[in-house]
């Protein structure tokens, strides 16, 4: 596995690497907002993903694609650190406020 994304941005996926890098960004509200939007969505996918490998079941009413993965665990995971993410930023939104 390569230690580095084409971008040269090291990998963030608990216990890859060790300790990584901290950036300041700054985004307006609207950009913030839509970054959070993505996020949810990504981290939502995978908890979908974890049910339906538990369960081998659609929920129902619902369509989703399933992320590339074989293991709930595995996905229960990725969506755990996306949530980690956005309670970092929301942490940091309400510090500012």
């Amino acid at each position: 596995m390569s230690e580095f994304f084409a971008c040269g941005i090291a990998q963030t996926w608990p216990g890859v690497l060790g300790a990584m890098a901290a950036y300041q960004i700054e985004l307006n509200d609207l950009d913030l907002g839509q970054l959070l939007d993505g996020l949810r969505i990504r981290a939502k996918s995978w908890e979908r993903t974890a049910d339906y490998l538990r369960t081998e079941k659609m929920p129902e009413g619902e369509f989703f694609i399933i992320e590339e993965c074989s293991k709930p665990q595995e996905a229960d995971d990725i969506a755990a650190h996306y949530r980690s993410i956005i309670e970092k930023i929301e942490r940091q939104m309400e510090a500012q406020e």
